[in-house]
């Protein structure tokens, strides 16, 4: 059994996140993300220093979920979320949404659902990071089998030259002169 309790304090831990995902932020290329899941049952009690963490953090590779659990009314967290309007803290204006607040309760029969509805807003700002930042995603892998590795690893330790034969059952693929591609290595033209 978990005894949530209250003040519900969130600039804290908001900061926190931020920090780690500012870490990333500095490292090269920038391919890292961080996601803040945060459970909650009570009324936010640090509403504007959590506006304040949250403004500044939206320039950074995070996004925030917030779950709400219970009967309280978590229509101060409906702010957070930013959907309506941006948050401010002054004059300055958060860079880009990054929080996503949803109510336990009125998902809670469909775990489908449910999920589909704390994960809904990451692929976006994840996105939205990542062009604002004019980030290029790396080029998708492509899967090697098991076999295909072996075959890769035994060729690469082996001095190759073209005058014997290939591995009985190995035919290199077309265009790599004989050689199977190295993964991660570009597709042939």
């Amino acid at each position: 059994n978990v005894q949530l309790s209250g003040p519900t304090i969130f600039a804290e831990i908001v900061d926190l996140a931020a920090a780690q995902a500012e870490e990333y932020a500095e490292q090269r290329p920038h391919q890292k993300y961080v996601v803040l899941l945060m459970i909650t049952d009570g009324v936010i009690s640090d509403m504007d220093n959590t506006i304040r963490a949250i403004v500044r953090a939206s320039k950074l590779p995070l996004s925030i979920v917030i779950v709400g659990v219970g009967t309280a009314d978590f229509s101060r967290m409906d702010v957070l979320d930013a959907d309506d309007a941006p948050l401010f803290d002054g004059a300055e204006k958060m860079s880009r949404d990054i929080v996503q607040f949803v109510p336990f309760l009125k998902y809670a029969r469909d775990p489908e659902v449910l999920a589909a509805e704390v994960l809904q807003e990451i692929p976006g700002q994840l996105i939205s990071f990542m062009k604002c930042k004019g980030v290029a995603p790396f080029p998708p892998r492509q899967a090697v089998s098991q076999t295909s590795q072996f075959v890769s690893e035994f060729i690469h330790s082996q001095t190759l030259d073209d005058s014997g034969p290939a591995p009985t059952g190995f035919a290199p693929p077309p265009g790599t002169g004989g050689y199977p591609p190295h993964p991660g290595a570009p597709a042939p033209p």
